[in-house]
């Protein structure tokens, strides 16, 4: 064992016994580490994700399942700019106004809090099943995670589900890209 083990050891031994723990449990507690979220379905930052987008306004019922949007482009997720601070682009976008749409398949249900996972430069509207799920103004330089309307969460149903996305740009640099995460439970 060396000096910086015996520490550890030492305050390991420290915390577990002010914790009411053994070492063995408190071994166990530090292994586990901090609770993150999981992705339920992933931002450009983890994997690229086929959209289908369009720069001109579409019909109302764009943010509908079964809308067809056959006739959209096609591109991978993260869209805008591509020296936008804190965003990965993989398909660029230089224009005012962006809509995008992606079926997802969700299974098993989540059970946890969910919530966006977003990139936005600037301000954006998300749809899950036509529902208005969230509305963000302004811009971000790092991945944000974005709470989910109630609305839009009783529309969440185990297997295919839409997401649907309209990000407009005013100045500077300019960047969308979405994800859904499930927070950890708090117990």
């Amino acid at each position: 064992m060396n000096l910086k083990t015996a520490r550890f050891s030492t305050v390991a031994a420290g915390v577990a016994l002010a914790c009411g723990l053994a070492m063995g449990e408190m071994a166990t507690v530090l292994a586990q580490g901090p609770a993150i979220p999981r992705e339920v379905v992933p931002t450009a930052e983890t994997e690229a994700a086929t959209w289908r987008y369009r720069l001109a306004p579409p019909p109302s019922e764009w943010t509908m399942p079964g809308y067809d949007d056959s006739g959209w482009k096609t591109g991978e997720s993260g869209f805008g700019e591509k020296h936008c601070p804190g965003a990965t682009i993989r398909t660029e976008w230089l224009t005012d106004d962006i809509w995008l749409r992606r079926e997802v398949d969700i299974d098993p249900l989540p059970e946890g809090d969910l919530c966006f996972l977003m990139h936005h430069d600037e301000d954006a509207e998300v749809f899950l099943n036509g529902v208005l799920a969230a509305k963000v103004k302004g811009y971000v330089t790092e991945y944000v995670e974005v709470p989910i309307l109630p609305a839009a969460r009783a529309a969440l149903r185990k297997g295919r589900n839409l997401l649907a996305v309209h990000c407009r740009q005013t100045v500077g640099g300019q960047s969308i890209d979405v994800g859904l995460v499930e927070k950890p439970s708090k117990k």
